[in-house]
């Protein structure tokens, strides 16, 4: 019997050292990672998960221990065991998380175009430190990033809309609460169109150019009438095309453009 009740208590005297190594080793990972939380890529709600569980780990060993010393004492029934000793732990260790966390603020960026009037649709990535945020721009032309850290400065923006290109400085200031405005640029639209101009005889080609109704620039052409040239215009437009001589308007016609078919024109 004597050698029974030895047995159970080295069994009793190893789980003490086993819950008590396992909480001295938690614990001072939790120490370290609630000291050191401001270099992790964590945010404050991952952080917090993190806290909680660790914390938890840390007071589950200790009252593992304990309990495994009253086994081996002998004061499981008779004895006192308290309770206070994990909850207090759990508490301070919480307070300790929630001195040292990382203070956090939110980043609001506005999306003008060249007119200023806000974007919709479209996405922008923004980089800061470590971490890419992929947010779509909402109807309302912006994009809110919550839980930046506090200590970070600066952020890249790449604007990712289709049909626009931003063409401003991508590293921006993001110090303070004040929201950022980025302005893109619409992409001009381009269509390559080619064809050819006969005019009667005795009429040079130097004078001759052609206007696409709706752009503001005019074309000039080859000394054998032939031209080629990329105009702001989408395939399958329908353009008033008109050809100037010398300043006078001697022709006009509507074509539907296309990169395949030749705009060919004969002045009589």
């Amino acid at each position: 019997m004597k050698n029974t009740s030895r047995s159970q208590q080295n069994k009793s005297l190893q789980w003490v050292y086993i819950t008590l190594g396992g909480f001295v080793v938690f614990m001072v990972f939790l120490i370290l990672f609630i000291l050191y939380n401001k270099s992790t890529s964590f945010n404050s709600k991952e952080y917090f998960i993190l806290l909680v569980i660790l914390s938890l780990i840390v007071t589950a060993f200790l009252s593992g221990a304990m309990r495994s010393y009253a086994k081996y004492t002998g004061n499981v029934y008779g004895g006192k065991l308290s309770i206070a000793g994990p909850i207090v732990v759990f508490i301070i260790m919480m307070f300790l998380g929630n001195h040292f966390s990382r203070n956090e603020k939110r980043l609001v960026i506005n999306v003008f175009d060249e007119n200023n009037n806000l974007l919709s649709g479209g996405q922008l990535d923004v980089l800061i430190g470590e971490q890419v945020y992929k947010e779509g721009i909402s109807e309302k032309g912006q994009v809110i990033i919550a839980q930046i850290p506090d200590d970070l400065n600066k952020a890249i923006i790449r604007p990712r809309v289709v049909g626009y290109t931003f063409s401003g400085d991508s590293l921006v200031d993001v110090t303070g609460d004040k929201p950022i405005a980025i302005q893109l640029k619409k992409i001009p639209k381009g269509l390559k169109v080619h064809g050819q101009v006969q005019l009667p005889k005795g009429k040079s080609m130097e004078n001759v150019r052609v206007y696409f109704d709706g752009n503001d620039s005019l074309y000039s052409v080859k000394s054998n009438g032939l031209f080629s040239h990329t105009i702001p215009f989408d395939d399958g437009d329908e353009v008033l095309v008109k050809i100037f001589y010398a300043d006078s308007n001697i022709y006009q016609k509507h074509f539907r453009l296309s990169p395949l078919s030749s705009i060919d024109m004969y002045v009589k």
